[in-house]
């Protein structure tokens, strides 16, 4: 959906339900806070996991549902090189949450594994190091085992570009700046999901199904 089409649904949605005004400075946060809301409900909420089961209900790598909602933030496969001294690499600047790991041309899997169990790894006879990598995180970046592995191929979730609704003013009247708006990757079934959260965020409260209906009402009818 454009700037303009997500605007004028939260503002009709709005006028609908309580006969307000809704500006678009209003809009660009909601939207911008709702979008990383659902983003990370999709990768997996913490206050989802429960007692001796340390997942969330809904996360990445559930099931292939969930992957294709987030699949527009997922990067390309991305080389990634690391220190020959260190084993470290820097995390991509736009790296948002880890997806999977590759090494060399057979593409085998690079694991990630929890720091305190790093030393079962470097010590194993029967899964070395050598021929099955592995790595940690350490502050913004990842640390490899062996750490002469210099090249890995990386895929991540992206970190999102920020929604824009920007507008000049002409004779006393905002008109849409197409040029320099700019709009979120969710393909339309989720970004109903973002607006009904953006629309709750600022007191209107709504399923995506609703807002959906909101949108169909416009198409057929006009604003």
């Amino acid at each position: 959906m454009t700037p303009k089409e997500v605007y004028d649904l939260m503002l009709f949605i709005h006028r609908k339900n309580q006969s307000k005004s809704f500006a678009e400075e209003e809009c660009n946060a909601y939207v911008n806070a709702a979008s990383d809301s659902y983003l990370v409900y999709c990768l997996g909420e913490f206050e989802q996991y429960q007692y001796g089961k340390p997942a969330a209900r809904v996360q990445l790598g559930n099931n292939a549902v969930i992957r294709d909602r987030i699949s527009p933030f997922i990067s390309p496969l991305t080389p990634i090189t690391a220190s020959a001294a260190t084993g470290i690499a820097e995390l991509p600047t736009d790296y948002l949450a880890f997806d999977a790991m590759f090494w060399g041309s057979s593409m085998k899997k690079v694991r990630c594994v929890e720091p305190d169990r790093l030393d079962s790894h470097i010590n194993s006879d029967i899964d070395p190091i050598e021929s099955n990598p592995v790595f940690i995180f350490i502050k913004n970046n990842f640390q490899f085992f062996p750490k002469t592995i210099t090249g890995v191929t990386l895929s991540y979730v992206q970190r999102p570009i920020r929604f824009s609704y920007n507008f000049n003013t002409v004779d006393d009247r905002r008109e849409y700046d197409a040029g320099n708006s700019k709009a979120l990757p969710w393909r339309n079934t989720e970004m109903m999901e973002v607006i009904a959260r953006a629309l709750a965020m600022s007191g209107v409260s709504l399923q995506a199904r609703d807002v959906q209906q909101y949108a169909q009402t416009i198409k057929t009818q006009g604003a």
